[in-house]
This record gives structure tokens, sequence and C-alpha cells, in this order.
């Protein structure tokens, strides 16, 4: 290099090139050129685009199965949350079914209390015609008929 007013002066380089590739792989003669810098470099250059294409198929595979898992975790939330519909509806008619029974088995047992007590006080008034009788039936008949009416009330 000159100076030429304190400025060193360029010199453009002589027999410099340039050269591009689109790829993994170089073409062969830019492999010949990489080989006279170093006999390894076209080895380790494909080296690294088979790692490449490996690491590529691997991530192509996870995406693959991510997406099939993501999927089967949908279907089996859509499932899951039916199989629960489900149940809430079947448990609704389980509630319905045993407040069903329950008002039965509450109505036969009023009904009973209430046959009972009208039988009693029934047998009372036949067996002895006093007033002992009366007395005794006429509030067992009250009490018989304020309980069925309690009962059927709720």
């Amino acid at each position: 290099m000159s100076k030429q007013n304190g400025v060193p002066s360029q010199i453009p380089p002589q027999g410099a090139k340039a050269e591009f590739y689109q790829g993994s792989v170089p073409p062969p003669a830019m492999l010949k050129d990489f080989s006279v810098v170093n006999e390894s470099f076209p080895e380790r250059i494909f080296k690294m685009a088979e790692d490449a294409g490996v690491r590529q198929m691997k991530q192509l595979e996870n995406q693959e199965l991510q997406i099939k898992l993501d999927a089967e975790n949908r279907r089996l939330e859509i499932e899951a949350s039916e199989r629960l519909k489900a149940m809430e509806i079947r448990g609704r008619n389980t509630d319905s079914i045993l407040k069903g029974l329950v008002m039965l088995v509450g109505s036969l047992a009023a009904t009973g209390t209430v046959v009972a007590l009208l039988y009693m006080s029934y047998v009372l008034l036949m067996a002895d015609k006093t007033g002992y009788a009366l007395c005794t039936a006429s509030p067992i008949i009250g009490a018989a008929l304020i309980a069925a009416i309690r009962f059927f009330r709720r």
C-alpha cells in the first residue's frame, strides 16, 4: 500500500471471486475448492448437511406426533364432557326417583297412620258405647286428619 497525502491507497485484490449456492450441500466444483483449503472440509460439510436433515426429520416427526396427541386429547376431553353430562342427567333422574319414593313411602305411612287411627277410633266406638270411647276417638280422628293434611301439603 502506498500513501498519498497521508491516506493509504486501496489496491484492488487480484483474483478474488465470490460464489454462492443454495441448499444444504454446495456444488461439486465448490467442494473441490474447499478441499484445496483443507481436505476434511467437504466431508465436514456433508456431515453437517446430514445432521441438519436428521434434525429436520425429527422435528417433523415430533410435530406430527404432537398434532396426533392434541387431537386425541381433545377427543378424550369431549368424551369425558359428554359422560359427565350424562351422569348429571342420570343423577337428576335418580334424585327425582328417590324423591318420588320418599313421597310414596311417606304417603303410605301417613295413610297407614290415618287408617290405623280411624280403625282404633271405630273399635273404641263399637266396643264401648260410653262417653270415654267418644272422648278417645275424637282426638285420634282429629290427629289423623291433621297428620294427613300436613303430609299432603308438602
